[in-house]
């Protein structure tokens, strides 16, 4: 793996692991709708970790099919 595919592990790790607390505390955002911003900067979090783990999912294929040829 090359220090590409690392940093993208790293980061899309870290933003899941954001998700998760962001979701535990905004919980009760329907008894206090402050913490719906928690809700919302979760589903950022999620949504973005996803993304980097397919763009790193696909940088390791394309790796592995050069070093295949």
């Amino acid at each position: 793996m090359n220090i590409l595919t690392k940093l993208l592990g790293v980061f899309a790790g870290g933003l899941f692991i954001a998700w998760m607390v962001f979701t535990f505390l905004g919980l009760d955002s329907e008894q206090r709708p402050s913490t719906m911003r928690m809700m919302d900067a979760g589903e950022i979090c999620l949504a973005t970790s996803l993304i980097l783990f397919l763009i790193r999912f696909v940088c390791l294929r394309r790796q592995k099919q050069h070093k295949d040829v």
